[in-house]
């Protein structure tokens, strides 16, 4: 018989959730090292047609004795690996911290979570569509399956640590999740929410763009009662909301419209990383740890209100006005204007400069360049107590601006200004990392300052001008290189809803002074040996390359 189409909301889809089956737990393994127990569990989860869920986790505590702790249920990305080194971070908190398993069965892996039979696609191998979309109910999703399992993993957490108060941290879709956690569970305390924010049946559907889904039925469901931004309006706990500006995965402008979806009351904050990828800054870090703190043992801390910024057009000069409290305890102000165009993860973030203010109100200037009809802005405020704050992202859509074509792409006198690290090459565990690990401004020749990163660089402001480009235009630079190196370039390319890749590479001989390269855009070729035919969609420049090298003066003729 055919399955019936059944349409749910956040509501309706969990008000029959039956969290409250004995967990029937099994100990298999115990570990102590360094002053920390590592304990593995089996539990059950809920119960399906067939069978119980069997979830897997890592529970990890300080080795002291103590019987009550407050708790965090850390949920990562979904493909990921458990990192004890990630976990330790949280029990060095003072927290007992628990993972579960939520892959499923996985090559070469003794210790999985076992789904039964009838959700097998809450295997992530087997998930087939279960896991974008809603074909028959939101309740066949993978998303629904993930969550009970984190529900039990919360009654598990609830068992060790009778009375303690529970946190729930989770990464990218792991965030996702803690959505839906946030929403239906009122055992948490608080979470603390990295990149996931929904809208993921909007993939490719800028928020600013004329373009919309197709919205079928199908679509329907999954909005309704799976993607993640359908779940704000019912947070009732503190939640922090961390992301960085160019995720490809995760959209920064949509994460804004989740954040402004929670019902007034509710406390929620937010801080954003410029320029970053796949990674979150120690300033990211830090709010964490104050967050948690605050919401988890001190009770009463109250942070500064998030700050806010407006921006106005002054001809071919953008003004934005930053307004924040507590300004005795402010320790830096920035920020950070774009006019890239309307992909988020596209845009290159530029500092703006200060040209005034008082009190709790500073402002900061822009020459407009005329690249797209929008200009988006955000600020940041930096606190002597570590904490630190965005406003949300400010949106302006500009007139009358004559564009004001530049060669240069990227100078080492601006700083590192215009250009930033290919975090996609980098091999971390942690979401976590420190800027000067992954791009520094390192001196050449004659003392010289240029951009050097071992992952390799990125430069999105080659988006703005490049439909001038044609193949005999000239894409020239200096190198200073420490030793033999192997270098490629590559132009980046929106094409057909795919990124694809022109390269050229050439190798390169360690001397006492800065080397000129010149090198026509025609001479970039794809893996297949084409070049490029039209320049409208390249949106970046790559530098990789083995050896240790320093980059400056980039710029196309």
């Amino acid at each position: 018989m055919e399955k019936k189409s059944k349409f749910l909301t956040p509501k309706s889809l969990w008000e029959d959730f039956d969290g409250g089956q004995p967990l029937k737990e099994t100990k298999i393994d115990e570990m102590k090292y360094n002053g920390i127990v590592y304990e593995k569990y089996y539990f059950s989860g809920r119960e399906t047609d067939t069978d119980r869920v069997r979830v897997f986790g890592l529970y990890v505590t300080p080795e002291n004795g103590a019987k009550k702790r407050n708790a965090v249920l850390y949920v990562p990305d979904v493909t990921d690996k458990v990192s004890y080194e990630v976990l330790n971070e949280y029990v060095a908190m003072g927290y007992s911290v628990l993972t579960v398993d939520l892959y499923g069965k996985r090559e070469d892996e003794e210790n999985y979570t076992r789904y039964p039979a009838d959700v097998s696609y809450a295997n992530y191998e087997e998930r087939g569509r279960h896991l974008d979309y809603a074909d028959s109910s939101a309740k066949e999703t993978c998303e629904y399956e993930w969550t009970c399992a984190l529900r039990y993993a919360i009654n598990f957490l609830e068992q060790k640590n009778a009375g303690a108060k529970i946190a729930a941290v989770g990464v990218k879709r792991g965030g996702n999740l803690v959505w839906q956690l946030a929403a239906t569970d009122e055992r948490l305390s608080c979470c603390a929410i990295m990149f996931g924010a929904g809208w993921s049946a909007y993939d490719g559907i800028y928020k600013y763009s004329e373009e919309d889904i197709v919205m079928d039925e199908e679509r329907r469901r999954f909005i309704a009662a799976v993607d993640a931004h359908a779940y704000a309006p019912y947070v009732n706990c503190p939640v922090l909301f961390l992301t960085s500006t160019n995720s490809d995965e995760y959209d920064f402008d949509r994460a804004n419209d989740t954040l402004s979806r929670i019902k007034g009351g509710v406390e929620y904050r937010f801080n954003f990383v410029a320029n970053y990828n796949n990674y979150l800054d120690e300033h990211c870090k830090k709010d964490i740890e104050l967050f948690l703190k605050a919401r988890l043992s001190d009770g009463n801390t109250e942070f500064p209100a998030s700050p806010e910024l407006t921006l106005s057009q002054e001809g071919n000069y953008l003004k934005a006005a930053l307004s924040y409290s507590d300004a005795d305890d402010v320790a830096e102000t920035k920020v950070y204007v774009s006019d890239g165009g309307l992909n988020p993860a596209r845009r290159d973030w530029e500092s703006c400069d200060r040209i005034g203010g008082e009190g709790n109100s500073e402002n900061f200037g822009f020459v407009l360049r005329g690249n797209d009809r929008m200009v988006f802005a955000y600020g940041v405020v930096r606190y002597k107590s570590g904490w630190t704050a965005s406003s949300k992202v400010a949106a302006l859509r500009v007139t009358g601006v004559i564009p004001k074509k530049s060669n240069l792409i990227y100078a080492g006198r601006n700083g590192l200004e215009g250009i930033t690290f290919y975090d996609k090459n980098a091999e971390v565990k942690d979401v976590f990392v420190k800027r000067e690990d992954f791009i520094v401004l390192t001196k050449g020749a004659d003392d010289i300052l240029g951009a050097y990163s071992k992952y390799g660089l990125i430069t999105y402001r080659i988006g703005a001008s490049a439909s001038g480009f044609t193949e005999n235009s000239m894409l020239k630079f200096d190198v200073f290189p420490f030793g033999f190196a192997s270098i490629e370039l590559s132009f980046l390319k929106e094409e057909n809803g795919k990124t694809e890749r022109y390269s050229y590479s050439f190798d390169i001989k360690s001397g006492s002074i800065w080397q000129n390269k010149i090198i026509k855009l025609g001479e970039f070729k794809s893996a297949e040996g084409m070049g490029i035919r039209k320049f409208d969609g390249v949106f970046a420049l790559l530098i990789e390359g083995d050896g240790k090298f320093v980059v400056n003066n980039v710029l196309i003729i």
